[in-house]
C-alpha cells in the first residue's frame, strides 16, 4: 500500500512540473513547430526539365514538367472536306490561317497556302474550298478575310502543290459572321467543268472550265445582306437540279442547270448545313 502511495504522489509531481514548464515557455516558442506546419507548402513546383530534342512529325511521350510547345496552323477552323471519292484526303480552312491539307505519311497537316506574301495577308483567310468530286488533284480555294477588302479564287492541278489565280474577284469575309456555316464553293459531281460560287454580296456566279473563269448567273436576286448565298448543292443524280441557299430567305431549287429558280415553299429562311440523300430527302440545319 504504501509503495501505491510512493508511485501515485511521483506522478502528480511529474505532471505538475510538466505543466508548468509548458506555461511558462514564451508564446513564440510554444507556437514555432505549428507555424512552421502550417506555412509548409503541400504542394511543390516541379522543376523545370530541358526538353528532349523530339521529331515535331512524330507524338512523343515526354515526362512531367513544362515545356514550349510547337504550334501549327492558327485562326478558326471553319470546315472541313472529306473528299468523296478518296475519303484520307482531308482538306481545313481557316478564317485566317490559311487552308491545310492532311498529310497521311508524314501524320500531319501541310499548309497550301504559304506562297502568299505579307502584302497578301488578307488571302490568309480561307471562305470556301471546292474539291472536284471526280479528281482529287483539282483544288479551289476562295480567299479574303476581311469584306471590305477584295478577294480571290486560286485553283490547283497537282493536289495544293502550285496554283494559279482566276479571272474573278469579289467581296469575301473568312472572318466575318457566319464563317463556320456553308459551302459556297463547289464543283458539280456530273462535270468537273462546272463550277458555282455563292458570294456575300455579289450574288451566284458559275464557271464552265472548271474555275478559271466565271459569269454571274443574272437568273437569282442577290440577299441584301452581307451573309448571301452561303451554299450549293448538286442533286447526286439529276444533272440538271441545283440548291442553293439565300440567307434570309430561304432555300431555292433549279431544275435546269441555273437558268431558272424556284424558293422552295416552307424552306428555313437562314439555312446554314446541308446533306442530300440517295433517298431524294434534303436535309438542312437552320440558325
Amino acid at each position: 500500500l504504501i509503495s501505491m502511495k510512493r508511485i501515485f504522489f511521483f506522478l502528480l509531481i511529474v505532471g505538475i512540473s510538466f505543466s508548468c514548464q509548458f506555461i511558462a515557455l514564451p508564446k513564440q516558442q510554444q507556437t514555432s513547430d505549428r507555424q512552421k506546419t502550417i506555412n509548409k507548402p503541400s504542394i511543390q513546383a516541379a522543376k523545370p526539365l530541358k526538353p528532349a530534342k523530339n521529331d515535331p512529325n512524330k507524338a512523343t511521350e515526354i515526362g512531367d514538367g513544362w515545356y514550349n510547345v510547337n504550334i501549327g496552323g492558327g485562326g478558326y477552323l471553319t470546315g472541313l472536306y472529306l473528299h468523296p471519292l478518296k475519303g484520307e484526303a482531308l482538306y481545313l480552312r481557316t478564317d485566317n490561317g490559311g487552308a491545310l491539307k492532311w498529310n497521311k505519311q508524314k501524320n500531319k497537316w501541310d499548309p497550301l497556302t504559304e506562297f502568299f506574301t505579307l502584302p497578301e495577308k488578307n488571302n490568309f483567310g480561307i471562305e470556301a474550298i471546292g474539291l472536284d468530286p471526280k479528281n482529287e488533284s483539282n483544288i479551289l480555294i476562295a480567299t479574303g478575310t476581311f469584306i471590305g477588302q477584295k478577294g480571290y479564287i486560286y485553283r490547283s492541278k497537282d493536289g495544293g502543290k502550285n496554283w494559279k489565280i482566276a479571272n474573278f474577284e469579289t467581296y469575301m469575309g473568312a472572318n466575318e459572321p457566319k464563317r463556320w456555316t456553308g459551302n459556297r464553293l463547289v464543283v458539280s459531281p456530273h462535270d468537273s467543268n462546272i463550277v458555282f460560287f455563292g458570294t456575300r454580296k455579289d450574288g451566284l456566279w458559275q464557271s464552265a472550265d472548271g474555275g478559271d473563269n466565271w459569269s454571274k448567273v443574272t437568273s437569282i436576286q442577290t440577299p441584301n445582306n452581307e451573309i448571301g448565298i452561303l451554299f450549293v448543292l448538286f442533286h447526286p443524280s439529276n444533272k440538271q437540279r441545283i440548291y442553293i441557299s439565300s440567307f434570309g430567305d430561304g432555300i431555292y431549287q433549279s431544275n435546269d442547270a441555273g437558268g431558272s429558280w424556284t424558293k422552295l415553299a416552307g424552306s428555313p429562311r437562314e439555312p446554314m448545313k446541308k446533306k442530300k440523300k440517295k433517298s431524294g430527302k434534303l436535309y438542312v440545319t437552320s440558325s
